[in-house]
């Protein structure tokens, strides 16, 4: 299932963003980011830095909208919830679906949440 107003509000930012491709991430990036991020002495902050604030943004976002549109949102987590639960979240669903690591990281961590958190 996917959350097409979530995927748009993603879409549409990167679109906007006039920055350039220097400061797009993609998946598979963020999986080697998250994987390091997880390690009890991660070996570079920035990578660290790159992971668990990127899924911070998504949830942030993911829960003012559901703030905002809460009959509409496919993701329910739990509250509260770590970057770091997350980022294990990420890192087992993007392991299990290689064909989307081309894909922007907000877009995957939005996939990685609907099946990790699905709404019952």
């Amino acid at each position: 299932m996917l959350a097409a107003p979530l995927v748009f509000c993603f879409t549409a930012a990167a679109a906007a963003d006039d920055q350039g491709d220097a400061l797009k991430v993609s998946a598979a990036e963020m999986l080697g980011d998250c994987r390091a991020a997880i390690q009890v002495v991660p070996y570079d902050e920035l990578v660290e830095w790159r992971c668990l604030k990127t899924i911070h943004s998504v949830i942030s976002t993911v829960e003012v909208l559901r703030d905002a549109y809460p009959a509409k949102m496919p993701v329910c987590m739990p509250s509260p919830v770590s970057s770091e639960h997350v980022a294990r979240v990420f890192i087992e669903y993007a392991s299990r679906h290689l064909g989307q690591l081309l894909l922007p990281a907000e877009i995957v961590m939005i996939l990685t949440l609907e099946s990790g958190y699905p709404c019952r």
